[in-house]
């Protein structure tokens, strides 16, 4: 009896360690899955990590715009290859030096006032400064953006900038262009007023030709008769007889003479009233 006991009891001490066993294993199964499964998150969130860090790089390197990232003191951690080239070095040169030092003057304070500004308010802060560049110093409208970590706390800032030297000789170079051409505008302006007044005049040298032209003729006339006029009367003034100055009158034709006068005065009478009335026009 008692020995059937004992056997039992080694049955079920048997099978409880069987059970035992397989929850083990059972456990460690689900375990190895587990780890498997977080093997491969690991992996994906890694690989994520990879391509973005790639879509930083190609970012921090194709922008054309300057990038640089700052930490808390204004110390430069990351620029983008604009910037880098922009400053003639590389970004283990640039590490841990403080932003401020690579503007003109004063420049260099404002650019950390406003560092100081958009940490305290979070908030975008813009400003132009002088950045001292390898071979010039250029202007450069500057953007500065809070850094916040996950807690949304400011680590740094985010400064982005863009050169306006060319954008301002651009401008210089346009407005130059933009007087140039009034200038010649005026030009044009003034040399249409000229050729309009050249034809104005033609066109009254031309109403006073006819005229005119008409009083010249007619008084050469006059001067012809004036001069037989003044012979005839000289020769009656010396006392000629009645015979000889009616021979000088027949000679000199002082009859036509008389009708060529009174033609004469009429058209330059007709010849001056054209030409008050082309005036009047």
């Amino acid at each position: 009896m008692t020995s059937m006991e004992t056997d039992g009891d080694t049955i079920e001490d048997s099978g409880f360690a069987d059970q035992a066993w397989s929850d083990v294993l059972q456990a460690m199964d689900r375990t190895y899955a587990e780890l498997v499964d977080y093997q491969e998150q690991l992996e994906a969130r890694n690989s994520e990590l990879t391509n973005l860090r790639y879509f930083l790089s190609s970012i921090m390197t194709s922008i054309s715009d300057y990038l640089v990232v700052t930490d808390r003191d204004g110390k430069i951690a990351e620029a983008s290859r604009s910037f880098l080239d922009a400053m003639g070095c590389d970004n283990e040169a640039l590490s841990s030096k403080h932003i401020g030092d690579f503007f003109e003057g004063d420049d260099g304070e404002r650019v950390n006032d406003a560092i100081a500004k958009t940490m305290s308010m979070r908030q975008d802060t813009r400003i132009s400064a002088v950045l001292l560049e390898k071979e010039r110093r250029d202007p450069v409208e500057i953007s500065i953006s809070p850094r916040l970590d996950r807690r949304g706390k400011s680590t740094g800032v985010i400064i982005t900038g863009r050169p306006m030297g060319e954008l301002l000789q651009a401008y210089a170079e346009l407005e130059n262009s933009h007087q140039e051409l009034k200038e010649t505008q005026a030009q044009l302006v003034r040399n249409e007023k000229m050729a309009s007044l050249g034809r104005l005049l033609a066109g009254v040298a031309h109403e006073l030709n006819n005229p005119i032209s008409f009083v010249y003729a007619n008084t050469h006339t006059l001067e012809k008769c004036a001069k037989r006029l003044e012979a005839y009367f000289e020769k009656v003034e010396t006392g000629a007889s009645r015979e000889e100055l009616i021979a000088m009158r027949k000679e000199l034709r002082m009859d036509r003479q008389l009708k060529n006068l009174r033609s004469a005065v009429q058209g330059a009478s007709e010849g001056a009233a054209d030409f008050q009335l082309s005036f009047a026009r």
